[in-house]
């Protein structure tokens, strides 16, 4: 499970449609154009600023003429629409960009796209995992997404299924031989389902269908340096883009020897000695790109000298949840400790003072320590992952952390 949670975005396309899993926000490329030092030259990004897959991306381009050439493969005039990218896919995170010389600045808009949500070459499903409780014939099953993708339209094979207990229709409706899950809505990445039957024997569920959407992948985050000759003399285009699924801070590139013969804008670009401070040290968002120009003899061999990479947390703070609820046996408590963050967490402690139980619990997931409980043996809880234990109690006991680590990876 840590190997699939560890990838974290890049790249099959699923045939699903993103209004299905990107909620309310429309989704369109970034067009973003400035002059250059060159008279009457414009410098044009197009950025896929979205967690979508960006394709058959169309621009209106009805009167637009340049005097250079643009690579076709960028920009592709037919008509009056310009065809992106051949038409094919713009990753999340991914830019592109040319330049154009006219007259005055040509106010391009889009056309047309396609949107979907991307996955990778695993096949990710719903993981299943039940067990007996302590009360004769009745049985535990947890429902997890261990991915990194969005699951829907989750249904269970429930042929010859049959249950003494009420099941609450909001995690399982029998409908015919079909069990659908969750009312057939997304479980997001780390989201689990818990429910209980009474059977004479465990019921052998298995997955009948569902769809996946988004994910991420395995590689090493870094800022990506891309940099062009204009059509001016002596004169480069740098563009810095994040192309990964993390914020990337603390961003300085190894500049020893750089100089450039015009201004170049300190918020994006700050010299200090052999270092340039990118982006004055500030977090570089997911799919953002910084563009600057430099004038110079020759190329400048940019590279990375050092960055700090984080997941996009944003201003929440990201803890273990804790759930539990009563089983049908008196007295029985049914906890789940879950990671629904996209961090790891380790050294999970909960605050147990008081605490007792008359059933054993694996000390593999609860270890009493004093007034401490140690969590999976201190270990990391990768993202999506949950622990499950029951205990026996005169009242529900109230589980609260009392201290845990968060890490990126």
């Amino acid at each position: 499970m840590a190997t699939i949670m560890k990838q974290l975005c890049l790249l099959i396309l699923m045939s699903i449609m993103c209004k299905d899993v990107c909620g309310d926000e429309q989704y369109q490329l970034t067009i973003h154009q400035e002059p250059t030092s060159t008279s009457k030259e414009w410098s044009v990004t197009l950025e896929n600023l979205t967690p979508c897959v960006l394709l058959n991306v169309k621009l209106d381009c009805k009167g637009f003429q340049s005097r250079t050439t643009i690579d076709p493969k960028i920009i592709l005039k037919q008509d009056d629409l310009c065809i992106v990218n051949g038409g094919e896919r713009i990753n999340p995170g991914q830019s592109l960009h040319f330049l154009y010389i006219s007259e005055q600045q040509f106010p391009f808009k889009l056309a047309d796209q396609s949107v979907a949500y991307v996955c990778g070459d695993e096949q990710y499903q719903l993981t299943i995992h039940q067990e007996p409780t302590s009360t004769s014939k009745e049985w535990s099953v947890t429902l997890e997404n261990l991915t990194p993708c969005v699951l829907l339209n989750v249904k269970l094979d429930c042929k010859g299924f049959q249950s003494r207990t009420t099941i609450d229709p909001k995690i399982i409706l029998k409908q015919d031989d079909l069990c659908i899950v969750n009312g057939g809505e997304r479980i997001n990445p780390g989201q689990s389902l818990h429910f209980l039957y009474i059977s004479e024997q465990q019921f052998p569920f298995k997955l009948a269908d569902q769809s996946v959407a988004y994910v991420c992948g395995d590689e090493q985050y870094q800022l990506t340096i891309h940099q062009e000759p204009t059509s001016t003399s002596k004169e480069w285009s740098v563009t810095l883009e994040n192309l990964t699924p993390c914020v990337l801070l603390n961003v300085k590139l190894d500049c020893k020897g750089f100089q450039s013969r015009t201004t170049i804008d300190p918020k994006i670009i700050l010299k200090q000695d052999d270092l340039c401070i990118v982006n004055g040290g500030e977090r570089i968002n997911p799919g953002q790109s910084l563009h600057f120009l430099y004038i110079s003899e020759q190329q400048f061999p940019f590279k990375l000298a050092d960055q700090s990479v984080a997941y996009v947390c944003g201003d929440e703070q990201y803890q273990l949840t804790i759930h539990q609820e009563p089983t049908s046996t008196s007295k029985e408590w049914s906890v789940t400790l879950e990671n629904l963050t996209p961090c790891v967490i380790l050294n999970v402690k909960l605050d147990c003072k008081g605490f007792q139980s008359r059933t054993t619990i694996d000390p593999k997931i609860i270890l009493k320590q004093d007034d401490l409980c140690i969590v999976n043996g201190g270990e990391r809880i990768n993202p999506g992952q949950s622990l499950h234990f029951l205990y026996i109690s005169e009242q529900q006991f109230p589980f609260k952390l009392a201290d845990q680590s968060v890490a990126c990876s």
